[in-house]
């Protein structure tokens, strides 16, 4: 199990699930980079091309080298495993907001920064955002989390009071 200030961390690197799924792309677009490589150097190092990986070479640079990973080598085939199972142990949170409401969730908006750090701060551990416009409700947000499900909008708030 990878520690909490490996999740914190790539879940800061990470922040919603949009994210979460490119690096998982670029993982096996790596997988099948690698396995195109026909010989590699006896001692493992190779000047293997990270540019190409933008979120993997993020990674790399600030987790490499917890994750036994660096840039003069091509990512072995555990890395890669190691990363991709450390990427399923860090929780999502879901936010069901309606869809003709733009919520915040640009991954480079100073908001959902923000919004995300109050959110990692209120639930005291790693997260990452899922955001999933609905059009159950019109107005308000339900928000998910490890089987929890929290329903904050309008539609209900009008239910409650209509039929109590």
């Amino acid at each position: 199990m990878p520690s909490d200030e490996v999740l914190k961390k790539l879940a800061d690197i990470i922040k919603t699930d949009h994210r979460k799924n490119r690096l998982l792309v670029e993982l096996e677009e790596v997988g099948v980079a690698r396995s195109k490589i026909s010989q590699p150097p006896q001692d493992g190092r190779q000047n293997f091309d990270y540019k190409n990986y933008p979120k993997l070479s993020q990674v790399v640079q600030e987790l490499g080298d917890t994750l036994g990973m660096t840039f003069d080598q091509v990512p072995g085939e555990a890395d890669l495993d190691k990363l991709k199972e450390t990427l399923t142990k860090i929780p999502e949170l879901v936010v069901e907001y309606p869809k003709k409401i733009d919520c915040p969730t640009n991954e480079s908006s100073q908001n959902t920064t923000a919004l995300l750090d109050q959110i990692t701060v209120a639930i005291g551990g790693p997260t990452i955002m899922s955001p999933k416009p609905t059009s159950s409700f019109l107005a308000g947000v339900a928000l998910s989390y490890k089987g929890s499900y929290v329903n904050m909008s309008l539609d209900k708030l009008i239910k409650e009071k209509l039929y109590g």
